[in-house]
């Protein structure tokens, strides 16, 4: 037996394709059996095997196994039977080292650009586009958690967060892999693993856009009614979770989709302001594309305290950038911001401007002796230019 799954470790080092590319030569080691015999045989063969190894040995026949069986045999058929085997809990075992990294030589590495973002939920939103890729070559592994999941919900659960990488959380949370029950996701919304909170957010709100969608090309009574309903039932859930909670994961949704329920709406203002404003804090204020996103939460909340945040990032944007390119590609939705604040937030922007318009280095010595940081500065006194008429519009 040993011999066999060393064979099995070596095909899958060398594999050059997709797992299902393997079936044939995992059939020559292991033979054209039914999955009973497989079975049965490596768990026969165990005593024979190093019983440090059985946990690595165990994750791998399964791994050949699940290539073997998934297009042949129904996966309920396959957990009934490995339900009360010894192999199959230290298949579990194994494969909790793996997904955990606890092993120097036995763990898989994943390169994922999360860090580069604050809102975890957009990173999961662009991971989402590239999770075929993903789930290509972790084919085997989601294999075998769907088995585990077959099994026992509870177990899966505890395997899954146990993915320091986060790669095949991912895949089952945006590539359709399983039905979850809402009830299930409960505790990983409220995990401290933001990818893993913002990835559980992320399926529980896909049939909500896929409805919405839907109900757009099509508003019949019948698509209102189905997105009613969703909408009710995602309110049961967050209904459940800590304030706190609600708002880091309802903030981050916002900034990143076109559509929100309701709720979410009547969520914030029922909220203290400075834990609204807390988490926005979090958000990429500094990038002019990400600051207009405030749009939603001045005209939601209507309190100075949005307004002012919008006016001290805005300001820190047009001193320390004032882009042109980027100015005039969300010149609009300024304006549509500051036309909603107060008379007293547009007065205050009004005199902010002006103040920095007078420090420009716009002088023809300026224009003469430094053109580049001229250039610059006049870039920045067109944007002040195109905002003094917006203050002036008649408002809140």
């Amino acid at each position: 037996m040993k011999e066999k799954i060393e064979e099995i470790i070596s095909i899958f080092n060398k594999r050059e394709k997709g797992w299902y590319s393997l079936k044939p030569k995992l059939e020559q080691v292991l033979g054209s059996k039914t999955y009973q015999e497989l079975i049965d045989e490596f768990e026969s063969g165990l005593s024979s095997l190093p019983k440090g190894k059985w946990p690595h040995y165990s994750l791998v026949f399964y791994l050949a196994l699940v290539i073997l069986t998934a297009e042949e045999v129904d996966r309920k058929e396959v957990a009934r039977y490995v339900k009360e085997k010894e192999s199959y809990r230290l298949m579990r075992t194994g494969l909790r080292i793996f997904l955990s990294s606890k092993s120097s030589n036995f763990k898989y590495e994943a390169q994922l650009s999360a860090g580069r973002y604050k809102n975890k939920y957009e990173y999961v939103s662009f991971f989402s586009g590239f999770v075929p890729d993903y789930q290509f070559e972790m084919t085997g592994y989601l294999l075998l958690l769907k088995l585990i999941y077959e099994v026992n919900r509870s177990h899966f659960w505890q395997l899954l967060m146990q993915d320091k990488q986060n790669v095949m959380f991912l895949c089952l949370m945006t590539g359709a892999e399983l039905s979850f029950s809402y009830e299930e996701l409960i505790p990983l919304l409220t995990s401290n693993d933001e990818l893993k909170a913002n990835g559980t957010l992320f399926y529980l709100m896909s049939r909500f856009s896929y409805y919405v969608l839907k109900y757009e090309r099509e508003s019949t009574e019948g698509n209102k009614e189905i997105l009613v309903e969703e909408i009710q039932k995602i309110a049961n859930i967050f209904e459940r979770l800590p304030v706190e909670r609600k708002i880091f994961l309802m903030v981050n949704y916002m900034f990143v989709e076109n559509y929100y329920p309701e709720f979410f709406g009547e969520e914030l203002q029922q909220t203290n302001v400075e834990l609204v404003v807390y988490h926005l804090e979090l958000q990429e204020l500094n990038n002019l594309y990400k600051l207009v996103k405030l749009h939603q939460f001045i005209k939601i909340l209507e309190c100075i305290e949005v307004e002012k945040l919008f006016i001290k990032y805005f300001l820190h944007w047009l001193q320390n950038d004032g882009n042109p390119h980027i100015w005039n590609s969300v010149k609009e939705e300024v304006r549509e911001i500051i036309q909603l604040l107060s008379l007293d937030t547009r007065n205050e922007l009004l005199d902010q401007i002006t103040s920095i318009k007078e420090q420009l280095w716009l002088s023809s010595f300026d224009r003469q002796v430094r053109y580049g940081q001229y250039l610059q500065e006049e870039g920045k006194a067109k944007i002040i230019d195109d905002i003094v008429p917006f203050c002036s519009t008649s408002g809140s």
